[in-house]
């Protein structure tokens, strides 16, 4: 994030992500703070709130907008289809700036030794 999120005695949360961290961009509160979005901040908070929105009305994050108002973010102009989960494919969609992306098999290599050694942590 281009702000402080959570105050000077959370450093640890300096690129990173923490709990919570997603809240300044799902309900668009930057400004309650006195903060400001960069546009590429502003963007991931859109695609955020336009997803949640729109599996919120429909059942499906890529289902028809919501924001019909808002032509930058129907589905179909900048929005990425987000992917159903797939044990075998395992895709994902990572909400970052400046853009999101899709990736699969997240942390795959780590995941794969805990699964030998059938320990969790």
């Amino acid at each position: 994030m281009s702000f402080d999120g959570w105050g000077p005695n959370f450093t640890f949360c300096v690129n990173h992500a923490c709990h919570g961290s997603e809240l300044p961009f799902v309900f668009h509160s930057v400004g309650l703070a006195g903060l400001h979005y960069t546009a590429a901040e502003k963007e991931l908070a859109d695609n955020i709130v336009t997803y949640w929105g729109n599996f919120a009305h429909s059942g499906d994050p890529n289902g028809k907008s919501w924001r019909t108002s808002d032509h930058n973010l129907r589905k179909g102009n900048g929005l990425l289809d987000w992917p159903a989960y797939d044990v075998h494919s395992a895709k994902y969609l990572n909400f970052t700036t400046p853009h999101n992306e899709i990736g699969d098999h997240y942390m795959g290599d780590d995941c794969d030794f805990w699964d030998s050694i059938h320990e969790y942590p």
